[in-house]
């Protein structure tokens, strides 16, 4: 039974590497060498960053900065019709997207993608690596070979770095480095509405030093963008408001497509008040998991479902589901129960299968990958229950603050 056992764990992980490498290869040959569309949206920030290294509004469009790269549909009236980032965002993602020549910057950006998702590997392996080897070699190789990878890194967009910068922060507060870890947290709030879930996490637990290095790292990062371009930080927050009230158009939420079915056509009003509707419930989840002494990982997971569907996303961005699919597999190898280990295979097949490239604007693949996480959370939830009242009274069981 056992050899068994063995043969089936090795063919998984070689399944999962080829998937892996066939993802990876795709996305990073399409970001550094393909033609329009690949690494469109890293293009896009890399003319507002030409914008701020010469000291004007990052949304301005100058003959020199379009060339044939960019399409009409992303300008609007001489300004970029896609400038949506807050105003701190132009000067952290510096670190990401230089001033330097397009080609350059198309490979900067895979190193910094594929740094990520190397560290992310690592993380998988550590967190899974306390139920056995096997279970650590699946889990390294998971990552790589979820769909949505080859789909972000052939975009050029932040949904791998921002993985990684979190899981960066919660490797860091196990070690009690919390100051380093608002670092990545502030770093990573270039995108905050994938971000803001998970700011709750912190706030509920009380972790001050790591929101005020994040909250002073991004003032201080307004601050320069002011200075340098010349441009209020409320005027570049209503430029970006601009444009995020058309998002529930094009989102590939399907929150939105059920809004915007049911309303037979675009409705920003609605849309968003469902939206935050959603997000408030998303807050008081978080808040009474975190009451309940849920472990860390299972937070971050609820806190990426939350993230992927209070507010616009696209199918890139489901690079964040990794907490979600830790937490699931801890609760599958810690309870050996059946139901675990089904969200575990149901999540798994929606999120690894690469006929899903094909698909990912088909509303009924979205309202069945959203299913498969609300059944994972209910199941990490229930597992975390079950832990605790097993453990000791002082004890948190199999799941941690911390873990």
């Amino acid at each position: 039974m056992t050899a068994r056992v063995s043969i089936l764990g090795w063919l998984l992980a070689a399944g999962l590497l080829l998937d892996g490498l066939a993802s990876v290869s795709v996305g990073a040959i399409r970001l550094a060498h393909g033609p329009y569309p690949s690494g469109s949206d890293i293009h896009l920030r890399w003319i507002e960053q030409r914008n701020v290294a010469q000291g004007r509004n990052p949304a301005t469009v100058s003959e020199d900065a379009v060339e044939p790269y960019i399409q009409p549909l992303y300008i609007r009236e001489g300004a970029l019709a896609t400038s949506c980032y807050p105003p701190w965002a132009f000067t952290t993602e510096f670190l990401f997207v230089p001033p330097v020549s397009w080609n350059a910057e198309r490979w900067i950006f895979l190193g910094w993608s594929l740094g990520a998702l190397a560290f992310l590997s690592a993380w998988t392996h550590g967190q899974l690596r306390p139920y056995g080897e096997s279970a650590a070699r699946i889990g390294f190789l998971v990552p790589a070979a979820l769909w949505s990878v080859s789909y972000c890194l052939s975009n050029g967009q932040y949904a791998i770095v921002l993985t990684g910068l979190l899981a960066g922060a919660l490797a860091l507060l196990h070690r009690g480095r919390e100051g380093w870890a608002g670092v990545l947290v502030g770093l990573a709030f270039l995108k905050p509405t994938l971000v803001a879930p998970f700011l709750l996490i912190f706030l509920f637990q009380g972790r001050w030093q790591l929101l005020g290095v994040a909250g002073a790292l991004n003032l201080g990062a307004t601050l320069v963008t002011w200075a340098v371009t010349h441009v209020d930080p409320l005027t570049l927050l209503h430029e970006s408001a601009e444009h995020i009230r058309e998002f529930p158009v094009n989102s590939q939420n399907v929150i939105s497509m059920l809004v915007l079915a049911v309303n037979g056509g675009p409705n920003p009003t609605l849309d968003f008040a469902v939206m935050a509707a959603i997000g408030l419930l998303g807050a008081a989840v978080i808040f009474a998991a975190h009451r309940r002494g849920c472990g860390m990982t299972t937070l971050a997971g609820l806190a990426a479902v939350v993230a992927l569907t209070w507010t616009y996303r696209k199918e890139y961005d489901v690079v964040l589901i990794l907490f979600l699919v830790v937490a699931t597999a801890r609760a599958a190898l810690a309870t050996r129960g059946v139901l675990p280990w089904l969200a575990l295979v149901g999540m798994c097949v929606i999120l690894l299968v690469p006929f899903r490239l094909e698909d990912h604007n088909r509303a009924w693949l979205q309202a069945l990958e959203l299913l498969s996480w609300i059944f994972a959370i209910a199941v990490c939830l229930g597992a975390e229950g079950r832990a605790q009242r097993a453990a000791s009274p002082r004890g948190r069981g199999a799941f941690s603050r911390t873990a």
